[in-house]
């Protein structure tokens, strides 16, 4: 039984400014205080500083939650967001980090563990591979994130290579692939075509850093074994052990880092969930994050004058009216849960109470 990823690590990390190109060539050491307790204005008026979290103690914890007196391990990263999608002979790569994807860190819960130990696993292979001692650990570099539709897995791993980009000199791109397209467009030579594409993507990491996110794994890794019981077309085999021989080439492969999502864990080969250096469970969100989506979205809403403005406290002191909506949303993924609360917005100013009373006639 592949055994799930831990977060804890049993070393430390240094901590971990990040700071978005802007006028401003160096901090000094002795602002960076001031610079991550001000962090809100700052990034109101845009002067290009900006604080994503910072890793302390083997865990990561976002702003208010670390001791600034320990400022003088804090190192400082500075980059530019980019648009350009660049296109290659078999596949298209979006140069890194990207504009679009510089939200989807922040639209992701901080309670989600997946989000953390995907990080901080990634983190860890770019501390060791500086000693080169990763041979000895069989590591790939690669994440399976399974869980059920519209718990934003792709959305993880987009945030999960936006912030890990950040971290990089090289230049750095990613290629997304969705499995089920693949294998669609090119039935009965797909191997064939696949083969190109990881080929590709081999090439193009000789000198940059390629992160790959594949969604909808399980129509390539299917279960060999079912294929062969069932008597069905043979392409399904040498598709997976094309892909095998790709997972294991990845261990000398340094700049390349994989993230596949599927909504079919038992369906998937087990010799490819054996590869995968970590297997993260997407849940459906307890009332606890179901509250704090509600929360994002009224207080955003507000944010842009579409809602009338109040004060909405959290979960530990929750909102009688927001909290007696949370336990009608049980079963639902994130993405279902936003779709209905648009549903029943206004074409006017709204407010909180509004939007809950038509989720409660909506749901009963």
């Amino acid at each position: 039984m592949h055994s799930h990823f831990n977060a804890i690590f049993l070393f430390s990390f240094m901590q971990i400014i990040e700071v978005r190109e802007s006028k401003k060539r160096i901090l000094d050491e002795e602002n960076i205080i001031q610079i991550i307790q001000n962090i809100k204005e700052r990034q109101e008026k845009k002067d290009g500083v900006r604080v994503c979290e910072i890793i302390e103690d083997n865990k990561i914890s976002f702003i208010g939650k670390f001791d600034p007196l320990i400022t003088e391990k804090i190192k400082i990263f500075k980059y530019k967001l980019f648009n350009t999608t660049k296109d290659f002979e078999h596949f298209s790569a979006i140069k890194m980090p990207c504009k679009r994807y510089e939200k989807y860190f922040d639209d992701i819960l901080s309670e989600d563990p997946c989000l953390m130990s995907s990080l901080i696993h990634f983190y860890k292979i770019l501390y060791y591979q500086n000693s080169n001692v990763m041979s000895y650990f069989n590591i790939t570099k690669t994440i399976l994130v399974c869980g059920p539709p519209g718990t934003g897995k792709s959305t993880l791993s987009r945030a999960v290579f936006q912030r890990l980009s950040v971290r990089l000199s090289k230049e750095t791109f990613l290629v997304e692939l969705n499995a089920a397209k693949l294998f669609s467009k090119f039935y009965g030579d797909t191997t064939a075509n696949l083969l190109k594409i990881l080929n590709g993507i081999m090439q193009l990491s000789k000198d940059k850093v390629v992160f790959v996110s594949i969604d909808e794994i399980e129509t390539l890794f299917i279960n060999r074994s079912v294929v062969l019981e069932k008597n069905e077309p043979l392409e399904g085999v040498r598709i997976v052990n094309s892909l095998l021989l790709f997972l294991d080439n990845l261990k000398d492969l340094e700049n390349i880092f994989v993230i596949f999502t599927s909504n079919f864990y038992s369906h998937l080969d087990p010799a490819f969930v054996d590869r995968c250096d970590a297997v993260l469970m997407m849940s459906l969100p307890n009332e606890k994050i179901i509250y704090s989506i509600l929360r994002k979205i009224f207080i955003t809403m507000m944010k842009k004058s579409l809602m009338i403005f109040e004060n909405i406290t959290k979960y530990e002191d929750p909102n009688p009216n927001i909290k007696s909506v949370c336990s009608l949303f049980k079963n639902k993924s994130p993405r279902a849960i936003k779709k209905m609360i648009f549903s029943v917005m206004p074409t006017c100013k709204t407010t909180v109470n509004y939007i809950c009373d038509q989720l409660k006639c909506n749901l009963n």
